[in-house]
C-alpha cells in the first residue's frame, strides 16, 4: 500500500471493535462477494473447469515431466509484496520477485509476461517459456478461487492482488489456470507457492494461456520477526474505545471530544493489539496499520478509519511482518496527533513500534 494513505471517509453508524480468536481470524469469512469482475473471461475458466472434471483422467495420474520429482521440493522463502499501480489507477500489491528462491524450479511471473499475448493478434512464446511446457515448476502468487467454498480445487493463481472485488481484469500473461487433485484452503490475503507442471497452450476462448497440473499449494512462510519482551505492567492502549466516540452525524473533526483517558497516555510506552491491515511499502521502515477489525484490504470485513486503527512505526531497527500476519500485539510510544494530521496519519500513532513476543510479570 502507498505511503500517501488518507482514511476514508468515516461511517456515521456507531461500530465496537470486535476482535475474533486468532483460528477464526486464519480461517477467514466463508462468505466471498464476487463483484462484477471480467465476466467473460471468468465464464471462460469455468467452462474450462468441467471440460477438466468430466474429460481428465482423475488423479493421480503418472506425468511424463521433465525437472526433479515432486518428492524433491525447492525451500521456500518468505515473500516480500510490493506495490503496484494497476490500469485505471486500480491499487493493489505483487510479488517482489527478487526476494523468490534462487532454485532453477522456481519462476515468477516477470518470465511469463514476457509473452505478450493478444488474442487478436497472437504470437508464439518465447523460446524460454516455450521450453517450460510440461516441465515441472513452482511459481508464487495470489489464489482467485473458481469455486466456492473454504476449499478449492481449482483457481487461477495471479501475479497481483488487482482481481480483487471491481478490480481490472488481468492480462493473460498474468494468471496460470490450476487444478489440484484434492481441495486445498482458499489463502485470501497470503501469497501461495504452487508447484506443478506447468503446460503452455494458449486458449483464449477458454480464458487462459497458461494451466498448471498443481500437485502442492503451501501458503507462503512468514519471515522471521524477533519480537521483544514486555512487562505485564505496561499498559495496554484500549483501541476499542476509539470506536465510542465515533459521532452519529457529520461534524468538524474539532468537535470530537477524545476521552481524558485515552489522551492521558500520550508519550507512554504502551502495548497494542489489533490485526495488521496494511503496510506502506514506500516508507522507511515501512510503517504498519493496525486495527481492532479484521479486513481483507478490500471486500471482506471492516474498512479502517480513524475510529477503529492507528499507525505503528517502527523502529529503526525493528522488522515487521507482512500485512497478512495474524493478530499481533506491539509495543511503543502513544503519539495523540494534532487535528489537523488526523485524515492523514489518524488520531494515535505508535512510533518506535516493536512486535511484542511475550508478556511476563
Amino acid at each position: 500500500m502507498r505511503g500517501g494513505f488518507r482514511y476514508r471517509s468515516f461511517p456515521l453508524t456507531p461500530m465496537a471493535c470486535h476482535v475474533p480468536s486468532e483460528a477464526s481470524a486464519q480461517e477467514g469469512p466463508v462468505a466471498r462477494e464476487r463483484g462484477r469482475w471480467w465476466p467473460r473471461l471468468l465464464v471462460g475458466l469455468l467452462l474450462l473447469l468441467v471440460v477438466l472434471v468430466t474429460s481428465q483422467p482423475r488423479w493421480p495420474v503418472p506425468l511424463p515431466a521433465t525437472g526433479a520429482s515432486p518428492s524433491q521440493k525447492p525451500p521456500l522463502t518468505p515473500v516480500k509484496v510490493r506495490d503496484v499501480q494497476g490500469p485505471s489507477g486500480h491499487q493493489s500489491v505483487a510479488i517482489d520477485e527478487h526476494h523468490l528462491s534462487s532454485s532453477s524450479r522456481t519462476i515468477g511471473f516477470g518470465l511469463l509476461g514476457e509473452w505478450a499475448f493478444t488474442p487478436d493478434a497472437p504470437a508464439s512464446p518465447p523460446a524460454a517459456i516455450q521450453n517450460l511446457d510440461g516441465t515441472r515448476v513452482t511459481l508464487a502468487g495470489f489464489m482467485f478461487p473458481l469455486m466456492e467454498g473454504e476449499r478449492v480445487k481449482a483457481f487461477c493463481l495471479m501475479a497481483s492482488t488487482q482481481t480483487c472485488c471491481y478490480g481490472p481484469r488481468p492480462q493473460f500473461n498474468q494468471y496460470v489456470v490450476v487444478e489440484v487433485p484434492e481441495p486445498v484452503p482458499f489463502e485470501r490475503l497470503r501469497p501461495v507457492y504452487v508447484s506443478g507442471i506447468l503446460h503452455v497452450e494458449p486458449r483464449p476462448a477458454d480464458g487462459y494461456i497458461y494451466r498448471m497440473e498443481g500437485e502442492t499449494v503451501t501458503p507462503a512462510p512468514d519471515e522471521e520477526v524477533n519480537g521483544v519482551t514486555v512487562e505485564a505492567g505496561t499498559p495496554v492502549f484500549p483501541l476499542e474505545q476509539l470506536a465510542t466516540v465515533r459521532p452519529l452525524q457529520v461534524v468538524e473533526l474539532d468537535q470530537i471530544t477524545i476521552p481524558a483517558s485515552l489522551t492521558a497516555m500520550r508519550g507512554a510506552v504502551v502495548q497494542v493489539h489489533g490485526f495488521v491491515l496494511a503496510r506502506f511499502t514506500d516508507q522507511n521502515p515501512p510503517p504498519l496499520l493496525v486495527g481492532c477489525d479484521w479486513w481483507d484490504g478490500c471486500c471482506q470485513g471492516v474498512p479502517p478509519d480513524i475510529f477503529n486503527s492507528l499507525l505503528v512505526r517502527p523502529a529503526s531497527d525493528a522488522v515487521f511482518p507482512e500485512h497478512w500476519y495474524k493478530p499481533a500485539t506491539f509495543t511503543g510510544v502513544l503519539q495523540f496527533n494534532p487535528i489537523a494530521s488526523w485524515l492523514r496519519e489518524g488520531i494515535f500513532q505508535i512510533t518506535s513500534g516493536r512486535l511484542v513476543k511475550e508478556v511476563v510479570p
